[in-house]
């Protein structure tokens, strides 16, 4: 037979919880005691401190008359200041001397009070004062102190200085690499094609579009694989934000109109990074002068191209900052522009014969993966 275990009486429990009790309001009575006492060694050591300050100032001045002044700080201190001759009072002896000189040795003191928890308490420094040769401690201190103040601003110059300059660096490189971004961008949108695309209805329609963090257009000068007719998609990715292109020079009129605004390929190139946010916007120009920034551009909807795309990048580092410190954004306008041919004077030109022949290379090639789609094509290239 197994016995049960014993448990606490409610007695134990009490006496326990006693003990306890006590415990904990002895050392919150002590440690109540310890700030009282940090406080008042606090007063006591500003006490000093301003006493000593005062002796220093009399002591440094070049000539001092016999007074008695009485100050009061912001601290709750009451500061007495004693000037009088030094005399029998100080230990001396009054004699009279056989010749006259102009030394003088006078008696200076210095009382601070304050209120403490106990009642008022006072720290008195006194100090006789002549007139000697060489330099005083006070002398010397000062010297050493306005060194010491020489020495921290050199310091404090200099770097200023080294950071003024790192500053400058990682503004030089955050410029280079908005360049580079900006060129690519530039480079793309100045040979932007009207390429058609044909939606699930097999209704052709002019293919550009995009919305905050996503563009997506045919140009006749793409970066990889030596240029061509390509499909650029734009993209800000997440974790960390960076903006990525990504090119494909394998697509069809029905692959554009069913792909989404973002589908972009499998190994984009990251063009610019280190930011906080990023987004594009849209210029609608409706003919009369009036212009409208949009933040989603669908050529379906709009039927044509933007008249010019807008970059706002935030939080870029080493950018120039407002009166508040926060960091100006990056805004770059660029314009659109065409890459258009007229196919009834294609031999005008050579330049105008190689685009000829480089877009319908690009649409024999697009063409066979189409698979019967002569038609819509026909028809974007008509619009």
């Amino acid at each position: 037979m197994r016995r049960g275990t014993r448990g606490f009486t409610l007695l134990e429990i009490a006496v326990a919880l006693a003990v306890l009790g006590v415990g904990v309001v002895a050392l919150f009575e002590v440690f109540s005691s310890s700030m009282r006492l940090q406080d008042r060694a606090a007063r006591q050591s500003r006490a000093v401190l301003y006493a000593r300050g005062v002796m220093d100032a009399l002591l440094f001045q070049q000539s001092i008359a016999d007074h008695v002044e009485e100050r009061d700080t912001a601290d709750g201190f009451h500061a007495r200041i004693e000037v009088r001759h030094a005399g029998a009072e100080e230990g001396l002896e009054d004699r009279e001397l056989s010749f006259e000189s102009e030394y003088s040795l006078r008696y200076l003191q210095v009382d601070v009070s304050w209120q403490d928890g106990s009642g008022t308490k006072t720290y008195t420094v006194s100090n006789l004062r002549r007139t000697t040769g060489g330099f005083t401690l006070l002398e010397v201190t000062l010297a050493m102190t306005a060194l010491g103040m020489i020495a921290a601003m050199c310091y404090a110059a200099f770097n200023l200085g080294i950071r003024a300059v790192e500053r400058g660096e990682v503004a030089v490189v955050t410029a280079q690499r908005l360049r580079v971004a900006a060129d690519v961008l530039n480079r793309h949108m100045k040979s932007i094609i009207k390429y058609p695309a044909v939606d699930e209805d097999d209704e052709p329609f002019l293919y550009c579009r995009g919305n905050a963090t996503s563009w997506t257009f045919v140009t006749s000068v793409g970066q990889h694989g030596g240029g061509g007719l390509t499909r650029v998609v734009y993209q800000v990715l997440e974790d960390p934000p960076r903006l990525a292109m990504s090119e494909t020079d394998m697509f069809t009129p029905v692959s554009l109109g069913m792909e989404p605004v973002d589908a972009a390929t499998a190994n984009p190139t990251i063009l610019l990074d280190g930011f906080t946010a990023l987004h594009f916007d849209y210029m609608l120009d409706d003919g009369t002068g009036q212009t409208e920034w949009l933040t989603e551009w669908d050529c379906r909807e709009e039927d044509s191209l933007p008249s010019a795309v807008r970059v706002w990048v935030d939080g870029l580092p080493g950018m120039d900052t407002d009166e508040s410190g926060a960091t100006l954004p990056w805004v770059q306008e660029m314009p659109v522009m065409l890459a258009v041919f007229d196919p009834e004077n294609l031999e005008e030109t050579d330049d105008f014969a190689d685009f000829g022949n480089l877009t319908q290379n690009g649409q024999a090639g697009h063409d066979g993966e189409d698979g019967g789609n002569d038609d819509a094509g026909d028809a974007g290239d008509d619009e």
